[in-house]
């Protein structure tokens, strides 16, 4: 059983932004403040599986990497169509009712963490919030940037881009403007499209189903004709196949597959009943 894989979707239940990256008041970086439902306090729930590898770091910052159910780093989906190992760094939480732990797996759905305005003396808190920032790879901590003014990770990535709204989990209150790739589930379908082998077995995928019978499909070599039987794996070598209806003898590539036509010297092999069990070019 392979192990499911996630889009990189927003874990408030409300989605209701206060600030987007490049915000006037304290963002000059990739940084997001995310208000929830702004009624009591909001919790950030794990859309797919993260661990929480560092914390608290300042104002409580607690880092969460992308990964499966026994904390190993995985890739997850992001909206411009890549697949990436990536950070969350969520801010503010007091700590109050999710006491967010490093080292812990948080599994899909589970609260990994809360709104709150926990802030370093004479820091503005604009309001009960997460502070959210995301980055490629595994980050356990911010550094200065001179430039900015600001702390961030190596690597950011800018939410408003990479991050998905979940439909089946998030409602959208306020983006200020900002838009949004969605998707139905948390949980990343995969369209497969082309050639594909799995198992050392080669496979022809159309809109996510696997092409069966003749077909003459374009490859590295040009446009030639495969065979695929009822599961969808591409045959090679000496077979008795059907063409509108009709059995005949027909040649496939030992290696690549492609129909071969014209003369051919081969190396044929029979049992001992005299049946012929297939053929190799010599």
């Amino acid at each position: 059983m392979t192990e499911k894989k996630y889009n990189l979707c927003f874990g408030m239940k409300v989605l209701n932004i206060s600030q987007l990256p490049g915000g006037s008041f304290s963002h000059p970086n990739f940084a997001m403040d995310l208000w929830g439902s702004d009624k009591l306090v909001d919790f950030y729930f794990a859309q797919g599986n993260w661990k929480c590898t560092a914390g608290p770091w300042g104002n409580n910052t607690f880092f969460f990497v992308s990964c499966d159910k026994t904390g190993k780093a995985v890739p997850v989906h992001c909206a411009d169509g890549k697949d990436r190992i990536v950070t969350l760094a969520l801010t503010h939480s007091e700590l109050k009712y999710v006491k967010t732990q490093v080292g812990r797996v948080y599994l899909d759905a589970e609260a990994m963490y809360e709104e709150g305005m926990k802030a370093s003396p004479g820091q503005v808190i604009t309001g009960n919030h997460i502070h959210l920032e995301i980055a490629e790879g595994i980050q356990t901590s911010k550094t200065y940037d001179r430039t900015l003014k600001v702390y961030r990770m190596k690597n950011e990535l800018n939410p408003v881009l990479l991050m998905f709204v979940n439909d089946s989990f998030t409602t959208v209150k306020n983006t200020l403007g900002a838009t949004f790739r969605h998707c139905k589930t948390a949980e990343y379908t995969e369209v497969l499209n082309g050639w594909r082998k799995e198992n050392g077995k080669w496979y022809y995928y159309k809109k996510g189903k696997v092409l069966t019978g003749w077909q003459k499909l374009k490859w590295s070599k040009g446009v030639d004709w495969f065979y695929f039987d009822a599961d969808g794996e591409m045959l090679t070598g000496m077979q008795y196949l059907p063409w509108k209806r009709k059995y005949s003898w027909y040649y496939l590539d030992d290696k690549t597959g492609a129909m071969l036509t014209g003369s051919l010297k081969m190396t044929c092999e029979f049992n001992q009943s005299g049946a012929l069990t297939g053929g190799t070019k010599s």
